[in-house]
């Protein structure tokens, strides 16, 4: 049984069906999803404990984007981490574009959430080791980003580049060479901070751990 029906049934008791409330169903299985997506990144290995707060927590974000701009975005997005985590790449890939082409319609040119959902698809390429692919998304997603003291812009910029500078360093370590010094400086400088202010950050794993080399990349046909 996979992750995700394995939650859903822990959670059946939650959705109203053994109270005799009235569920939409078409509204609780992404809730379910979502919640399920927002359980992990919080929580990790302790997240079965509390379910109840996080469908609550995954309801009230529901009831807040009732229709567009983002909602169905927003689902498609939790789906593809959900899939994710269950290793099915195909999937993962398949509702990536699904959001990225939902969020390219519904916001405008420049907006943070096409530069967020861009990011999402380097990190799927990224962790295929297609880092031509990767590149070419976090560049999508760099490319105009605002110079500002913002904390949410100033976490990405930096995320970004050091995914960026991390597949630098990875392909030289391939070709049995070394990062230039300035780059790899600049790395070191973006990992420290991740390790000072975030040091439950899921990128520190591949940038502190990385294998010695890349293993031949998996290409993807992007449609982005």
């Amino acid at each position: 049984t996979s992750i995700l029906e394995n939650a859903r049934v822990g959670l059946v008791p939650l959705t109203g069906r053994t109270r005799g409330d009235v569920v939409d169903e078409k509204k609780a299985i992404p809730l379910l999803e979502m919640m399920y997506a927002i359980n992990q990144e919080l929580l990790g290995p302790d997240a079965n404990e509390t379910q109840q707060s996080s469908l609550n927590l995954a309801r009230a974000y529901w009831s807040a984007l009732p229709d567009p701009p983002y909602s169905l975005c927003n689902v498609l997005i939790e789906q593809s981490n959900v899939a994710g985590r269950e290793a099915r790449y195909e999937d993962q890939f398949r509702l990536l574009n699904e959001a990225i082409a939902c969020v390219e319609l519904k916001a405008g040119e420049g907006s943070q959430r096409r530069r967020e959902v861009w990011s999402f698809m380097a990190d799927y390429h990224r962790e295929r080791r297609d880092f031509a692919e990767a590149r070419r998304w976090y560049a999508r997603a760099l490319e105009g980003l605002p110079s500002s003291t913002d904390p949410v812009v100033t976490v990405w910029r930096s995320a970004w580049r050091g995914e960026v500078l991390w597949m630098d360093r990875e392909e030289a370590r391939a070709a049995g060479t070394t990062l230039d010094p300035e780059r790899e400086a600049e790395f070191q400088s973006i990992l420290r901070g991740f390790q000072e202010r975030d040091p439950g950050n899921p990128r520190l794993r591949h940038w502190v751990d990385s294998p010695a080399a890349p293993t031949p990349p998996q290409r993807s046909v992007s449609t982005g």
